[in-house]
């Protein structure tokens, strides 16, 4: 299977997983009193938190373990794989059922712990989940992924959509998401074991070692890495009222394109550095890994940009105008996007160095931790209170950046980061908003505004990107096959090709 075919299989489950949570959390939001929604979106914070510190990254190392071992070894790597998953996942759960009433203390939110035990099987579910996409994708069963990750996502949308019409509250919507988890497990699991290849056998410690010698360094930089991720909303729960917490809960949110582009080529070219790797090619590790970064940034940067003049816009769209404050987390939050171009920890999983991931994590956390906190203490009642976590967020990726291109240069003996053509991305990106900036002037409903000025934007960086060499064909290529017609995606290559003065194919 081709990287880009590869990459856009991930990045559609990544941003369908995505849309699916932001479309729950608008219309919880919508139809849920704020103390309502907030414990809805508190059970899911910590039941997404247990659920990411060990799982992800054990699931991820199949991508290792599947390519380096088949055909003859892909079932029993993937019983072991299942068989550690429902040990670390499991004790999540435990942990989620029997500590329920503390946690629910410490959240300013008691009444939540009953709902914190309908959820606890979450974190087992999810992790089994999670198996589906590197299992098949390592086997060159892409579309069969994404065909059965879909089927999960329309389970758990209409599940939860169904029962809010049915006037259930947030313990009925919990129960309908851990339903539907354990529905896409039963589906998917035939599929998955007929896709495998190799003799089954049951589990073996030694075998279930080598996988978590492997995992190990990620796992240590994963719980860390959970930590410091959630760290601000886990402040602002801590320190706030649920009401507040609710409008913070849905503006600190990284956009999907996160998911859509950085996460999605980072794992879709994983098994390709893997085989350079193991061929020593250092060179084509690096020229492929610096390509994906320009190809993330190609979407990543125009969107911090055209994003940070219209958060209100867009907050007050999704959520209504009861949660146009959340426009401030969302704003800073955005600062983080530029920085995130780069999945440093795809490089060390191929490299299979995964301990340099650890420091940047730890001191991430740090960062984040001293700066989030001390500024939340420090500002006390004041408004700025309410950004402080927001803003040690941003400072703890700043300061991972830095720390992982610093190992990057050590390892690979120079800086590995296009820095020149972000800039021109930059430039572009700031010509484009030219044209939208002017509607912030007019007295304008916020959703028209918004797409009058996407539209605006989107215009003007697809001509200028493209005219700078920015946008090439292949980009082009990719996207108008959303368009219908085929006379239509002809003409807009053919228009493309000249803006862009692309030579004759």
């Amino acid at each position: 299977m081709r990287i880009r075919t590869r990459a856009v299989l991930i990045a559609l489950t990544r941003i369908g997983q995505a849309l699916v949570g932001m479309v729950l959390s608008i219309v919880l939001a919508r139809t849920l009193d704020k103390t309502a929604f907030a414990a809805y979106q508190q059970v899911f914070l910590v039941g997404g938190f247990l659920a990411g510190l060990l799982a992800p990254h054990l699931s991820s190392s199949l991508y290792y373990f599947l390519v380096r071992d088949r055909p003859h070894g892909c079932r029993r790597h993937f019983i072991d794989n299942a068989a550690a998953l429902v040990v670390v996942t499991g004790l999540a759960s435990l942990a989620m059922w029997l500590f329920a009433d503390p946690i629910a203390e410490g959240m300013n939110h008691p009444e939540i712990a009953s709902d914190l035990r309908l959820f606890a099987p979450y974190p087992l579910l999810f992790g089994l989940m999670g198996q589906i996409q590197p299992a098949l994708i390592a086997v060159d069963q892409g579309w069969v992924a994404t065909r059965q990750l879909g089927i999960g996502f329309a389970l758990r949308l209409v599940a939860v959509l169904s029962v809010v019409a049915l006037g259930g509250g947030v313990a009925a919507v919990l129960l309908a998401q851990v339903g539907a988890t354990a529905l896409t497990c039963a589906i998917a699991a035939p599929v998955v074991w007929r896709a495998l290849t190799g003799e089954a056998e049951r589990p073996r410690l030694g075998r279930m070692r080598e996988q978590l010698t492997y995992t190990l360094p990620l796992a240590g930089a994963a719980i860390i890495g959970t930590v410091n991720v959630q760290l601000d909303r886990f402040l602002v729960s801590f320190f706030c009222a649920p009401e507040v917490f609710a409008v913070y809960s849905v503006g600190s949110i990284e956009l999907p394109l996160i998911g859509f582009v950085t996460a999605a080529l980072g794992t879709a070219i994983l098994p390709d550095l893997v085989a350079l790797n193991q061929k020593g090619d250092l060179k084509g590790v690096r020229r492929l890994w610096e390509a994906s970064v320009e190809k993330s940034a190609i979407v990543l940067i125009p969107a911090t940009c055209f994003l940070l003049p219209f958060a209100t816009d867009l907050m007050v769209t999704l959520y209504g105008a009861s949660y146009a404050d959340a426009a401030w987390p969302f704003a800073i939050y955005l600062l983080r996007l530029p920085l995130r171009v780069v999945s440093y920890g795809m490089l060390w999983r191929a490299l299979n160095r995964n301990e340099n991931t650890i420091g940047a994590i730890v001191l991430a956390l740090l960062v984040n931790l001293g700066v989030g906190a001390g500024l939340l203490m420090a500002f006390g009642d004041h408004p700025l209170a309410f950004v402080a976590p927001a803003i040690g967020s941003v400072a703890a990726t700043v300061a991972a950046s830095a720390w992982q291109q610093r190992i990057v240069t050590r390892v690979f003996g120079q800086p590995m980061l296009p820095l020149a053509f972000c800039g021109r991305v930059f430039a572009a990106s700031f010509v484009a908003l030219v044209p939208a900036l002017p509607l912030l002037a007019f007295e304008l409903p916020a959703a028209v505004r918004l797409a009058l000025a996407a539209a605006a934007f989107g215009v003007a960086f697809a001509l200028v990107g493209t005219a700078r060499g920015l946008v090439t064909r292949d980009e082009w290529e990719l996207a108008v096959r959303l368009v219908p017609g085929a006379g239509l995606r002809a003409r807009i290559i053919r228009l493309a090709a000249t803006v862009g003065r692309w030579p004759r194919v």
